[in-house]
């Protein structure tokens, strides 16, 4: 019932703005080679969104490498490593959050059992996405928590905000609230902390909506003021024009 109200504003991937005038990616391997530490810096922090995944493409890369049969100390995966390790460096140094080095620096200490584990996770979390596309709340609550329990473990922190997120659409399916609302809680802290701009949208929109349906008044005025200033800062323009038009229908204070 109120729960389908901001349900259609936010899909089950991120949405944040993908066209940049910068390819950061590009940008930030080019400044790494340079040894160009107060550039990355500088890159960092114009595009706060986008450091998580940028670096991210390293750790992941080394692990594919790996995987297609490279050595663990094979130079490539040592390369990657380093510049992924480097540039969470210069994130600390840009003001982001230490949670997204710990991920880092937890991804480059992987043992191969740990690797498997992740790739687990992964799978659990794909796992809880289909079932979820077919209104399976029982199936995806279970494979959410699979992919949490694979990822936390690990200092897989991006793997227990999904796990997190994933858990809590499934409760919300389920129309147990409660629940939701804490795993939304919980997977917004970890997006907000790692720089998953979409990701935090997603939980914050969520969160409203369970404290629709609960009557939380106060924590979903405060849930849908933080929803529109992160929209306005990414370019979610319909978005912020519709919570802010809930905004306007809850109670004055």
């Amino acid at each position: 019932m109120l729960a389908t109200l901001l349900v259609a504003l936010v899909p089950l991937t991120s949405h944040t703005t993908t066209a940049q005038e910068v390819d950061v990616r590009a940008r930030f391997v080019e400044l790494a080679d340079k040894s160009d530490r107060s550039g990355v810096v500088a890159l960092w922090k114009a595009h706060p969104g986008e450091v998580l995944g940028v670096i991210d493409a390293d750790l992941e890369g080394s692990l594919a490498a790996k995987e297609a049969g490279a050595k663990r100390d094979a130079p490539e995966v040592r390369a990657q490593h380093q510049r992924a390790l480097w540039g969470a460096e210069c994130a600390l140094e840009a003001g982001v959050d230490p949670l997204l080095s710990d991920y880092v620096a937890s991804f480059v200490g992987f043992s191969a059992e740990d690797e498997r584990q992740f790739r687990g996770g992964q799978k659990a979390f794909g796992e809880a996405r289909a079932a979820l596309k077919k209104k399976d709340a029982k199936a995806a609550l279970a494979a959410a928590q699979d992919c949490l329990a694979k990822a936390q473990p690990l200092g897989d922190w991006w793997g227990a905000q999904m796990g997190h997120s994933g858990s809590a659409r499934a409760q919300e399916l389920a129309k147990n609230w409660r629940a939701a609302l804490e795993s939304w809680s919980i997977a917004r802290d970890l997006a907000h902390d790692l720089q998953l701009q979409g990701d935090e949208l997603q939980a914050l929109a969520g969160m409203a909506r369970c404290c629709q349906e609960l009557q939380l008044l106060e924590r979903e005025r405060t849930a849908l003021t933080m929803a529109v200033a992160l929209a306005g800062r990414v370019g979610a323009t319909k978005d912020a024009a519709a919570w802010s038009k809930r905004l306007a229908e809850l109670p004055a204070r």
